[in-house]
């Protein structure tokens, strides 16, 4: 009795991985590590040329430099305008298998599913005794779905497992009538229980070379690998060669990636969690994600780039787990909205890099992010370092910001020509001098840090408005006064790094920072414990 159900879900799961990776509920397109063909199989053909790229030509075949607009799939020979879509394939019960079919092909068939129509021209044993075979112009089709592969080589085929397959000259149609083309793929290790859901999927390694989809946007990939892809099974993903055409963009129509690599994570549970919107399942040893060599681009003009993004963290058995962000050659050209402060401050493009650290103590609920660091090139360094108490994930998952509680914080920004510049620019539009620009800033300073009808240089004609030595650090800045002497002696071009701290007596729960820094001067020194340094 031929078993329907859950036997399909990981049935038809296999016949789409044969396709190109496609069946891992929302992994579409992702994989990794290199799968060696099967044991005994003789040199498989080489792989169907690449689109031209000669000179003038892109690898979509696209005349550069800049992308033109995609045009959609043609129709088949045979249509015409008003002519109604060809009919959905007919059920496998239409089609039934030869007589004298391969029992290789017949187990192939049956993991299938009787959902799933497969057809061939020819298939031929390879190896008797590990039970290889071949076929050649193979199709799968469900619904409106098709798969056909021009050569098909399965060994080890069991009744819920493939040991291995390795497949060229594939082609996925979509009931949308998308279409995704895949050179080459392989795989080792493809294997399901019997009555288990599709995301209990696993598989050894899986590889696709130059994959191809047609449409809006249009997506070139030079190679995908997975590796170690199962429930609880730390696996590794990376992509290589990602061209991406998108006009619907809008500021940018093209993409270009030249790496990206994702290794330590239990890739069955985070797609699942994904497909759920669950919190994802946390690491249990080192991980890392890294992106290279990223350009975008707007017909032939540069937009954007980034020389490389790192994500690493460790999640030992015991103590406290660690991360490090590296964020490298962020480039960003002129756009609208970017375009005047930039040629206001004198800036050819914004440029930037971002480095951090992090420690969290799930068991005591504290996380320190240390080092965060944000350097804009030419410009200045902007530094950041928090603790926080009361970190759990329930209390991050329902936005508790009651029981999220601030320990320390530091902020840090050390100029390196941003101010001057600014400076100098307000000065040239008002017909005024840098120092009369800096006198009248570290005023406003003043008169915003001076707790209101609190003294004698804190009103009108006295002192902040006036520029008169009111913002000089003394009594009458009350409780900040520290903060503003520190901050003014920047604003006069007296330092060229300004630091300012918060260690509040207690823990203060982040619900009241809003209502501490609302509360006055006085009141926000209460909480926060605020003080400074210039240098």
């Amino acid at each position: 009795m031929q078993r329907r159900g859950t036997r399909w879900v990981w049935g038809a799961a296999a016949a789409w991985l044969l396709a190109g990776g496609l069946a891992f509920g929302g992994l579409a397109g992702t994989a990794l590590a290199q799968a060696k063909p099967p044991p005994e199989d003789p040199p498989a053909a080489a792989p169907p040329p690449a689109p031209p790229t000669g000179p003038g030509l892109d690898k979509f075949g696209e005349p550069l430099p800049g992308p033109k607009p995609f045009a959609a799939p043609a129709p088949p020979p045979s249509a015409s305008p008003g002519t109604p879509p060809p009919a959905a394939p007919p059920p496998a019960a239409a089609v039934p298998p030869p007589a004298d079919e391969l029992p290789a092909v017949a187990r192939f068939r049956a993991l299938l599913g009787a959902d799933v129509a497969l057809a061939y021209r020819s298939a031929a044993p390879i190896d008797p005794a590990t039970g290889s075979v071949r076929l050649l112009g193979a199709t799968m089709a469900r619904g409106g779905s098709t798969t056909a592969v021009e050569e098909l080589t399965l060994d080890g085929m069991g009744e819920d497992r493939i040991a291995a397959a390795s497949a060229r000259d594939i082609t996925v149609t979509g009931a949308d009538a998308s279409v995704t083309r895949m050179a080459r793929l392989e795989l080792r290790g493809l294997a399901a229980p019997r009555g288990a859901p599709a995301e209990a999927l696993a598989l050894d390694s899986l590889r696709i070379e130059a994959l191809t989809t047609e449409g809006d946007p249009q997506v070139a990939i030079a190679e995908i690998a997975i590796e170690d892809y199962g429930a609880g099974r730390p696996g590794r993903v990376t992509v290589a060669g990602i061209d991406v055409l998108a006009p619907q963009l809008g500021l940018v129509d093209r993409v270009r990636i030249g790496r990206v690599a994702l290794r330590g994570l239990d890739l069955a549970a985070t797609i699942g969690a994904m497909g759920t919107q669950s919190a994802p399942p946390r690491a249990t040893a080192a991980w890392a994600l890294e992106v290279e060599e990223v350009a975008a681009t707007a017909g032939d003009a540069p937009a954007g780039s980034l020389g490389a993004l790192r994500l690493q963290g460790d999640a030992p058995g015991s103590g406290p787990e660690t991360g490090r962000v590296a964020l490298r050659e962020l480039r960003l050209e002129p756009f609208p909205g970017l375009a005047d402060w930039l040629q206001r401050f004198g800036y050819p493009a914004l440029v930037a890099d971002l480095t951090a650290e992090t420690r969290y103590d799930r068991a005591a609920g504290r996380l320190e992010i240390g080092s965060l660091s944000l350097a804009g090139r030419e410009m200045g360094v902007l530094g950041l370092s928090l603790t926080l108490d009361g970190v759990t994930p329930e209390a991050a998952e329902s936005q508790d910001w009651e029981q999220l509680r601030l320990v320390a914080l530091s902020l840090r920004y050390l100029d390196q020509s941003l101010y001057g510049r600014a400076v100098r620019d307000e000065a040239r539009r008002r017909r005024l001098t840098e120092a009369r620009i800096r006198e009248q800033w570290s005023s406003q300073a003043a008169a915003a840090l001076t707790q209101p009808g609190g003294g004698p240089g804190s009103g009108p004609g006295g002192g902040p408005g006036s520029g008169q030595g009111a913002g000089r650090g003394g009594p009458q800045a009350g409780a900040l006064g520290p903060v503003l002497a520190a901050v003014q002696r920047f604003l006069r071009g007296e330092a060229k790094e300004l630091e300012v701290t918060a260690r509040p007596a207690r823990p203060l729960p982040l619900g009241q920072l809003p209502l501490a820094l609302m509360g006055g001067p006085a009141e926000m020194q209460r909480l926060l414990g605020l003080g400074a340094t210039a240098r």
